[in-house]
């Protein structure tokens, strides 16, 4: 029987109204062959391989204008020496100011920009160029790690482990002047981030995610309260005042790594991936932007890909559906690395990693979707620890140098 009433001349409209926007969409492919932000080298060949994978086919499958403005070329830095333990932060200031100023263009040009990486410092150009345009923005970061280390905290001194403290307002005054890196201006504040799928943090970053009070949910969350639950207090946090633009920031790692097994640093006890998809499918439902599918889900799109070695395989499941609470904790990978309810981390480690994806909608219109409710203090026997538990401790951790502090704080961590 043919529906007919008003829901079928609503569902008709709605239809054709996003089958036109699709159409006159024009996204723009940007690669930035980097890997100077941690010591692994062969993720600089990401851009290569994402588009012999298929992506420019995929975009065009998708009914959008796609232009491939091709790769950046950075110019190698040769005397680049370590300061304060941190390693190359000159080509690695030197490659986001110019990442920063093309995301900048293309975002500014109304382009959707999909910006193909390259490592995980790449976030500093990319989130910057991105709020240049866009003020008001706002971050998902799906990922294990937190890349909440300042220089004064990083175990390791890689600035892939460190991109959201140079973005946050909040930490201005705990990032040292670094050369290549002094024109690096902080753009977001601790209200305009959540964290989704956490589960391996370093103590400065435990500390920064405790003191600043910023949203975060770890993989523990995930399999407690389900994808869907998650996702709507997210909205809830970014979206609940007002209409902005989101920027999703997506690493590799955030997904098990039997799905990703050549990052740099797997973390067992990811997400799906039905929950990775999940997590765009629910970005694009807030109305940010007309994209839709398992791919692109809005239009500031970056994706980095940490170490990558072998084959790069690209592969769809069903779109569409909710994944829900996994049930058993032990059922990803094997092991559950996690203790803890909303706002609890995993075991923590240094910080090598790296993939992500970034979006946003149009600046200043973003749409916004109605989120239910969801407290964010979960009281549970392992609830986390009030931040003066850990002050007098991470004053201690502080007064180390990098080679004498703790690489992982499993006996804070697995408190949680």
């Amino acid at each position: 029987m043919a529906l007919r009433g008003p829901l079928f001349r609503l569902l008709r409209t709605k239809f054709r109204n996003t089958l036109q926007q699709s159409r006159g969409q024009s996204v723009a492919v940007l690669g930035a062959p980097f890997s100077r932000g941690q010591k692994r080298r062969g993720v600089e060949h990401g851009p290569k391989v994402i588009r012999d994978a298929g992506l420019i086919d995929r975009l065009s499958a998708l009914d959008y204008s796609v232009h491939d403005f091709g790769d950046l070329t950075f110019l190698t830095i040769e005397e680049d020496e370590p300061y304060m333990d941190v390693r190359s932060p000159r080509n690695v200031g030197a490659a986001n100011k110019m990442l920063s100023g093309a995301v900048s263009r293309a975002v500014g040009a109304g382009h959707t920009l999909v910006m193909l990486g390259g490592d995980h410092s790449l976030a500093i150009g990319s989130v910057g160029g991105h709020a240049q345009q866009c003020p008001d923005l706002c971050v998902i970061w799906v990922d294990a790690h937190a890349d909440l280390n300042t220089p004064m905290t990083s175990p390791s001194g890689n600035l892939h482990g460190q991109p959201v403290s140079f973005l946050l307002k909040e930490l201005r005054d705990k990032v040292p002047d670094i050369p290549g890196l002094s024109w690096v201006k902080p753009v977001l504040t601790a209200r305009d981030l959540v964290y989704i799928g956490l589960r391996d943090v370093d103590p400065g970053e435990h500390h920064y995610l405790k003191s600043l009070g910023i949203q975060y949910f770890t993989m523990r969350d995930i399999d407690r309260l389900g994808i869907g639950k998650v996702m709507e207090a997210t909205f809830d946090h970014l979206l609940a005042r007002t209409q902005r633009p989101i920027h999703l920031s997506f690493d590799i790692d955030a997904f098990d790594p039997s799905l990703a097994p050549a990052t740099g640093t797997p973390v067992i006890g990811g997400l799906t991936y039905r929950e990775g998809i999940y997590v765009t499918e629910e970005i694009h439902n807030t109305g940010t932007h007309p994209i839709s599918g398992p791919v692109i889900a809005s239009s500031c799109v970056c994706l980095t890909c940490e170490r990558i070695s072998g084959r790069f395989a690209v592969s769809h499941g069903r779109s569409g559906g909710q994944p829900g609470p996994r049930g058993q904790p032990g059922s990803r990978g094997g092991h559950r690395l996690l203790s803890g309810g909303h706002r609890g981390l995993g075991s923590g480690a240094d910080e090598g990693r790296r993939s992500h994806v970034h979006g946003r909608g149009s600046c200043g219109e973003g749409g916004h979707r109605t989120a239910a409710p969801l407290s964010t203090q979960s009281t549970t026997a392992n609830s986390v620890r009030n931040v003066s538990d850990h002050s007098t401790e991470f004053d201690s951790f502080l007064r180390m140098s990098p080679r004498q502090r703790p690489a992982r704080i499993h006996g804070v961590m697995q408190g949680l």
